[in-house]
């Protein structure tokens, strides 16, 4: 019955990496190969969101090595690899953070530098308070966001990444995405 259940497109994305709908064995290399390439671009994009352009690359590649040397431990049971996978992603996240020397300027400057922004004053201080909007927010709302808009991920797989339900994870982010404009319509009577 959960098969029946699955959208079509879950389906999709596991033939495309490789892993059949019903597979209970670990990660092929060939398997994991599949998921690299399906997965990359969005883990860099979650990252570039996250911790910002200048270390989204090492992270990632970082990521996708500890992933290759945990491969034989993953157990499909716990869930599928894409979120075994964002699970990964987002722990290295914060290790990046536990181990950044300085302070860190979340959204803002990273912002700005990908968009252009930085050339267009008020644009750029929108940025800026936006980025800290979402620093105000608990981490795993900033997660949510992340794998939501930085990662392009869809509720549900957002939700299997953080373990929580689609229906949950969607009024989390709906929650969140409130107290940002509360935050930020505050920002601007300032």
């Amino acid at each position: 019955m959960d098969s029946q259940m699955r959208q079509p497109h879950d389906v999709d994305l596991r033939r495309s990496a490789g892993i059949s709908p019903g597979a209970g064995d670990p990660l092929t290399p060939e398997r994991f190969e599949a998921l690299y390439r399906q997965l990359w671009p969005a883990v860099v994009d979650f990252l570039r969101f996250r911790i910002g352009p200048a270390d989204a690359l090492d992270v990632a590649s970082d990521i996708f090595v500890r992933a290759w040397s945990a491969r034989a431990r993953y157990e499909r049971a716990r869930g599928e690899p894409e979120s075994w996978l964002w699970g990964i992603a987002r722990n290295a996240a914060r290790d990046w953070y536990r181990g950044a020397a300085a302070p860190v300027e979340l959204l803002s400057t990273h912002l700005a530098v990908d968009t252009g922004l930085t050339e267009r004053g008020a644009e750029a201080e929108a940025m800026a308070q936006v980025a800290a909007a979402i620093a105000e927010l608990e981490p795993l709302d900033q997660d949510i966001i992340a794998l939501r808009f930085g990662g392009g991920l869809s509720h549900r797989d957002v939700g299997a990444s953080v373990g929580l339900t689609e229906a949950a994870t969607a009024v989390r982010l709906h929650r969140a995405i409130k107290r940002l404009r509360v935050a930020l319509e505050g920002s601007q009577g300032t």
